[in-house]
């Protein structure tokens, strides 16, 4: 189950949350270019994990047709 809610109030900003979510949304913007489409698709076919690599029942690096550029 998960709580909804707690009897002991929060008094101070969550500064080290704030600042995490701003260091993960700054690699995003970084690494997968910002939501650009092609930029995102190439980075995820680079970065992603390839269950057929990894079972190796595809060779490594086998090419994936991304669309017309």
């Amino acid at each position: 189950m998960f709580p909804i809610s707690d009897d002991h109030p929060t008094l101070r900003t969550p500064v080290m949350t704030l600042l995490m979510l701003g260091v993960t949304w700054g690699v995003w913007l970084f690494v997968q270019g910002g939501g650009a489409p092609m930029a995102l698709a190439v980075s995820v076919c680079d970065l992603g994990f390839v269950l057929g690599e990894v079972s190796r029942l595809a060779p490594l690096g086998l090419g994936v047709p991304l669309g017309k550029v």
